[in-house]
């Protein structure tokens, strides 16, 4: 299998960012291919999850009825992500829109499954996804 920086040599660094099959994510598409060659994160909750996350950058926003919030994804995985943010202590589901590489983005709904204090985040997975 080739190295990541080989599939992605314009964005590199410690975890592929080339997310462009990723678009496809709602529709059957290549997510689970693009995050299989993508470096993994060592988390020790590697051993819960059905799929492997990878450590990512990218942006996003988190809705909860009306309001949008700034957040940033800092993994990944078919099946859910971990996203950087702050939301009321009672929301355990929202919709998150996640800002890939090109202006492609990916919008699904999720489940809140775990939070974290500091730095502010939660753990979601994706109950499905949505179209625009």
């Amino acid at each position: 299998m080739p190295r990541c920086d080989a599939l992605c040599p314009r964005l590199c660094d410690s975890s592929c960012s080339d997310f462009d099959a990723m678009a496809e994510i709602g529709r059957g598409g290549l997510i689970s291919e693009t995050v299989a060659r993508m470096p993994l994160n060592g988390s020790s909750g590697e051993a819960r999850r059905e799929h492997v996350r990878r450590p990512v950058h990218l942006e996003a926003n988190v809705q909860i009825g009306a309001r949008t919030i700034s957040a940033v994804a800092e993994n990944i995985s078919p099946g859910g992500a971990f996203l950087r943010v702050q939301i009321p202590p009672d929301q355990d589901e929202l919709v998150a829109s996640i800002i890939l590489p090109h202006g492609k983005d990916v919008r699904v709904f999720a489940k809140v499954r775990w939070r974290r204090k500091n730095p502010p985040g939660v753990g979601v997975s994706f109950d499905r996804f949505l179209e625009g």
